[in-house]
């Protein structure tokens, strides 16, 4: 992992938090992720969930140029990374692992996070080329407790849990082993108006001071 892939993934270790968009409409997306780098989030995931996911990335790094990375999620097929890529998603995430995903990252220079969930399946994804393994859903199996057992027999694997995280076990997370955590409704409403674009600012910062106590 070399160059601008590297530098990506060393930034969003340093944030230490990937908001996942998963919102009713492109308006809502971009009116979320401006309430995120206000609160000092410069980070996001577009999901393809998200209508026009594509031009949802385009117009956020129009917006916010180089001040926010803007990556895409939900990743399920070459097709839907091709199209990230092209409207220039700094990331690529998916749910689960598709070795051609991972090889067409890899070909174009891409970070790319992988999900997968078992130790066998982890290992596979860390094996494939995933520069980060997405643990997911990481609650369902046991949260913080699972990760620091992964993280013993697997420590060379970057892990980064997604499903079910919250502000009150972020700093866990962290203490046990994540290199960053992946957070999604609890974070982002569906629906993003003036209310909300206010819980946003105020939920992250409670995750950014969860990161800041467990890297003390």
């Amino acid at each position: 992992m070399t160059g601008k892939k590297e530098e990506i993934i060393k930034k969003v270790e340093a944030i230490g938090l990937v908001p996942v968009i998963r919102t009713r409409t492109q308006e809502d997306a971009v009116e979320a992720v401006g309430a995120l780098v206000e609160a000092g989030v410069p980070v996001a995931e577009v999901t393809f969930s998200v209508p026009d996911a594509p031009g949802v990335i385009a117009r956020l790094k129009k917006i916010h140029g180089k001040d926010c990375l803007v990556g895409a999620g939900t990743v399920t097929t070459c097709e839907e990374c091709r199209q990230a890529l092209e409207a220039g998603s700094d990331f690529i995430v998916t749910p689960v692992t598709v070795p051609e995903i991972i090889e067409l990252c890899r070909a174009r220079g891409v970070a790319m996070v992988c999900g997968a969930l078992t130790p066998t399946e982890v290992f596979n994804a860390w094996s494939a080329g995933a520069d980060v393994v997405k643990i997911f859903p990481a609650t369902a199996m046991g949260g913080p407790t699972y990760i620091k057992n992964l993280s013993g027999p697997l420590s060379q694997v970057p892990v980064a849990p997604t499903g079910g995280v919250t502000p009150d076990n972020t700093e866990a997370y962290l203490r046990n082993g994540a290199r960053f955590v992946g957070a999604g409704s609890d974070l982002v409403p569906a629906i993003v108006d003036e209310a909300a674009k206010a819980q946003i600012a105020t939920q992250a910062r409670r995750y950014l001071d969860a990161i800041k106590a467990a890297r003390v």
